[in-house]
């Protein structure tokens, strides 16, 4: 990669978008669970509430509810369970989904099961924010779901992505390139699979104040190349892309179980789900190289664009940890 370039990469870097929080506007998930006479609505949403106000679920007209409604707080995600008799039958060939989506700008699962067997999981969002509940589950649909939300928690993970922008300010070349994704690519794989089929769980807050900490590190990683202090990061992007590739898997786990998986169809929904985050972080990597190429051709970047992209990074990584590790 020409010294150009990696000057546009850098101050790309710099214009990533870095609000409050690493993941302002998580997915939401509606569940329903419908038995003989009534069915289980369960609404997990992010507790940060976009000023839209929160996301709420749609259901059948002809369904009543019965009972309070009963709220609690899973990690980050604020839960809402309620009861409503609508009959199995009711149900099926009806449309259920999420109101507000196409306000807030973000997307939710809908999972259905009748009388414990999984029948719909989808993907809802503002343009197509209802689905009607089918008598049979779809393969299809599941991968396609699980593809949406992989892509989507990538795109969405500004921290993430400031951690592969970080790696590409530590490249040399494109076979470095190429090996540095792929790398990060296992790591995440990895801990993806090991938290899914095993009993391994960490806590969530800790997980995000580590992967925030990543960031600093990498940060001072890319301030020491750029000063030419020989601490040799960048001539192994590899094991260390696959080395904080196993800590970001976490955290893109966490979202995961928040969202939840079809108990028969696991590893079709994780195998989406990973190459659903391998395509949206492609996606991003291919745009950063687009506009590098565009405007290296058009202006040079100043010389302390870099150091200025990794300031950036490393400041973000702080405020973050900050922003995680401290309560309230």
């Amino acid at each position: 990669m020409s010294g150009a370039s990696r000057l546009a990469l850098a101050a790309l870097a710099a214009l990533l978008p870095g609000g409050a929080a690493a993941h302002p506007l998580a997915p939401s998930l509606l569940e329903l669970e419908v038995g003989e006479q009534r069915t289980q609505v369960t609404l997990k949403t992010p507790l940060q509430q976009p000023p839209e106000g929160p996301v709420e679920p749609i259901l059948p007209p002809a369904c009543t509810r019965v009972g309070p409604p009963l709220r609690s707080q899973q990690g980050t995600g604020a839960v809402l369970r309620f009861e409503i008799d609508c009959g199995r039958a009711a149900l099926i060939g009806q449309r259920v989904g999420l109101a507000r989506l196409s306000e807030t700008g973000t997307t939710g699962l809908v999972r259905v099961t009748v009388a414990g067997v999984p029948v719909v999981r989808q993907v809802v969002n503002g343009a197509r924010s209802t689905l009607v509940i089918p008598a049979q589950p779809s393969a299809v649909a599941t991968v396609r779901s699980y593809l949406e939300l992989g892509a989507e928690h990538i795109l969405f993970g500004f921290d993430h992505l400031l951690f592969v922008a970080g790696l590409l300010l530590l490249i040399r070349s494109r076979r470095a390139l190429v090996a540095t994704i792929t790398a990060f690519t296992l790591g995440h794989s990895l801990t993806l699979a090991l938290a899914v089929f095993t009993q391994v769980r960490l806590p969530v807050r800790w997980i995000e104040v580590a992967i925030a900490a990543s960031l600093v590190w990498l940060a001072s990683e890319a301030l020491a190349f750029r000063s030419g202090d020989a601490r040799g990061a960048w001539r192994r992007p590899g094991g260390i892309a696959v080395g904080f590739g196993l800590l970001h898997g976490l955290g893109f786990a966490a979202a995961l179980r928040n969202l939840g998986l079809p108990h028969a169809d696991i590893p079709l929904a994780l195998a989406a789900f990973n190459v659903g985050i391998e395509l949206g972080q492609l996606a991003f990597v291919a745009g950063v190289l687009l506009v590098v190429a565009g405007v290296a051709r058009i202006h040079a970047w100043p010389r302390l664009a870099p150091t200025a992209a990794a300031y950036l990074i490393g400041i973000l990584g702080v405020y973050w940890m900050l922003e995680r590790a401290l309560p309230g």
